[in-house]
């Protein structure tokens, strides 16, 4: 399958189909806003189609623009994550 890219703000990072962000934004989202995106994915074809889902991404795509990680070690974190990947550490299936 063609791999796509992390939709987090500023992120170029290859995801797999059918994901929306790399697993390291992903992980720092709240509960709340996963929970949002997966039942807004699971009732796109209900009425509302697929604004719920939209509002969903838009509103984890600001939190962590509003929440941005300490400078310090963002930069080792990602490319460490980066490195695991690139070694096969994490399968996204």
């Amino acid at each position: 399958m063609p791999d796509t890219r992390c939709d987090a703000p500023g992120c170029r990072e290859k995801v797999r189909r059918g994901h929306l962000m790399c697993l390291h934004h992903w992980r720092r989202l709240p509960r709340p806003l996963k929970q949002a995106i997966r039942e807004g994915w699971i009732n796109r074809r209900g009425d509302l189609g697929l604004q719920p889902w939209f509002e969903a991404r838009n509103a984890a795509r600001q939190w962590l623009t509003d929440n941005p990680e300490p400078a310090t070690t963002a930069a080792a974190d990602h490319a460490a994550y980066v490195d695991r990947v690139q070694q096969g550490a994490y399968w996204h299936d």
